[in-house]
């Protein structure tokens, strides 16, 4: 991996210009991240859309409502997201927490340090990294989610080994954007992979950053 981060700094610059966003299935309302996030996975954007909608339709998106609400209803509502035998328990069980523990208000996590907040949100079930970073850039902090879209582009991009930690492709994230947005960065960089970056046959042709990236030009300086 090169060390000097600075090389890439019109890469962000073109990344932002060249990312096509569709519409985002997630809102800043901290609790509905904490339920979409999970539902986003293993699924296609639309399915996350139509899930959020059926669970909006059906219920409050609280944690007391969704804590007392049927399973079975919860499963119809996520149906389209796929796995929705194992999300719609997590949605009832991290709900059924936060009812009890934090006296319904995801909030009161937040008011937290962030350390502290982090901690407590990984704590609930269905919580990884991902979810309580996109639950915390959500709220305003400046840390970055990294889901596997992400990862690709960063692992590609700068030449990393497949393995590479969450932490570290998380600081290089926040290198390449340096004082942007965090949120607003998680969803460019998710439309910019869906669009060139994609897990089979990327279109490195058509890539604007293809010569700053390992992947497309693996004997660049």
């Amino acid at each position: 991996m090169k060390n000097n981060f600075q090389k890439f700094k019109s890469t962000w610059s073109k990344i932002k210009e060249n990312s096509q966003l569709t519409e985002s299935n997630l809102t800043k309302e901290p609790f509905e991240l904490v339920i979409a996030t999970p539902i986003s996975q293993r699924t296609r954007s639309i399915n996350i859309k139509i899930s959020m909608d059926n669970l909006r339709k059906q219920f409050p998106i609280t944690p007391t409502a969704l804590a007392n609400a049927d399973i079975k209803e919860i499963e119809k509502a996520v149906r389209p997201a796929d796995l929705f035998r194992i999300k719609a328990p997590g949605i009832k069980r991290v709900s059924r927490i936060v009812s009890e523990k934090f006296n319904g208000c995801i909030e009161n996590i937040l008011k937290l340090s962030i350390k502290e907040a982090r901690e407590q949100l990984l704590s609930l079930p269905m919580v990884g990294e991902k979810t309580a970073d996109v639950t915390l850039s959500g709220m305003g902090e400046k840390t970055v989610p990294v889901d596997t879209n992400i990862r690709r582009i960063i692992i590609r991009m700068y030449g990393l080994p497949n393995n590479t930690n969450y932490a570290t492709i998380q600081k290089t994230v926040s290198c390449l954007i340096d004082d942007d947005n965090p949120f607003e960065a998680h969803q460019i960089l998710i439309g910019f992979s869906k669009t060139f970056c994609k897990p089979v046959i990327p279109k490195c042709d058509l890539c604007p950053i293809a010569k700053h990236c390992d992947f497309s030009n693996p004997c660049k300086d």
